[in-house]
């Protein structure tokens, strides 16, 4: 699904390589039937930690990853190795993002950031700790070397020891002008990231001269910020605009690895009260809005954008997303 641009504006959002597990205890349903609600519970009932005995059907969380993976580990399947500690492995890190955990849902993703490229960083980190504090999910940020190689193996598959994929974000930091630069962000299909099919690009580049040049020229709109206040605050500003870009950035990102885990665009755009547009505030908005202030408040400061940037998911969305 593309999110679009707009005098009013919609914005594209594209997808990112991730790796991301779950934070949060799931519910106790699996697909072998009524699991329990502790991780030590589900792993004290994988008897043989051989790898040989593991068993798809078995998966509490539901997430594509075996309850026997996820008690004993596995390490990456490409060139560059990682191990990851299942929860019953004996020296496993504290740390939640470092290894796996059957009452959690685990996703992995690859970022393929272009050169140059617009994605920070700080960026990743903020896509995962908004996916972890929202959705229950932890993200495990891998390299595309890190995946068994295809062929033979299935593309972004993981490990061996299990046939689940991971996600996959190229950046297209290529910028553009005119209606090429509408689309922002592109996941195609909305599936899952165990589907063969699935591709997730964020268009970095376009967004940037989308702001710069259609939405934020500086000569009409010397402010240029988001609905709270943050970005360009007169012309000579220009830390300020990069930290607007760099929050629309990472909505872009949040927005199309979400549809890698099924969640579909909500209909109409995050869009401000005073308007007379239907208005939500949800991540999975389709458009992103943008209106000079004047338009909005009716009031005399024509020279000010707003931006009404989402960054909050809608109830449900944690229990409707997909792994596989």
């Amino acid at each position: 699904m593309k999110r679009k641009t707009g005098k009013g504006s919609a914005w594209v959002t594209g997808l990112l390589v991730l790796a991301a597990l779950a934070l949060t205890l799931w519910p106790a349903e699996g697909r072998t039937g009524t699991c329990p609600t502790l991780a030590v519970d589900i792993c004290n009932a994988v008897t043989n930690p051989s790898i040989t005995t593991d068993d798809p059907a078995k998966d509490c969380d539901e997430d594509g990853f075996s309850d026997h993976v996820e008690c004993y580990g596995f390490d990456t399947g490409g060139s560059s190795v990682k191990h990851y500690y299942g929860y019953n492995q004996s020296g496993r890190p504290t740390d939640r993002a470092s290894y796996l955990d059957p009452t959690g849902k685990d996703l992995f993703l690859a970022v393929a950031k272009d050169n140059p490229s617009n994605i920070l960083q700080a960026d990743l980190d903020y896509v995962a700790a908004t996916l972890g504090s929202q959705l229950g999910v932890v993200v495990h940020f891998i390299s595309s070397t890190d995946f068994a190689p295809n062929p033979p193996y299935n593309i972004r598959q993981v490990t061996l020891d299990s046939l689940q994929k991971g996600v996959v974000i190229v950046e297209n930091s290529t910028t553009t002008t005119g209606a090429d630069r509408t689309t922002l962000g592109l996941t195609n299909p909305i599936t899952t990231p165990d589907s063969t099919s699935l591709t997730a690009t964020v268009f970095t580049g376009r967004l940037e001269s989308y702001v710069n040049e259609t939405v934020c020229p500086v000569a009409t709109y010397p402010k240029c910020v988001t609905s709270d206040g943050r970005g360009r605050q007169s012309a000579s500003d220009t830390t300020g605009l990069a930290t607007l870009k760099q929050i629309y950035h990472r909505q872009n990102i949040i927005h199309e690895l979400s549809h890698a885990m099924s969640l579909a665009n909500v209909a109409g755009g995050h869009q401000p009260v005073e308007t007379a547009s239907p208005y939500n505030n949800w991540i999975m908005s389709q458009y992103v809005y943008s209106k000079p202030y004047a338009a909005v408040k009716k009031t005399s400061e024509p020279a000010k954008q707003v931006f009404y940037i989402p960054f909050t998911y809608q109830p449900g969305d944690a229990t409707a997303l997909k792994l596989k």
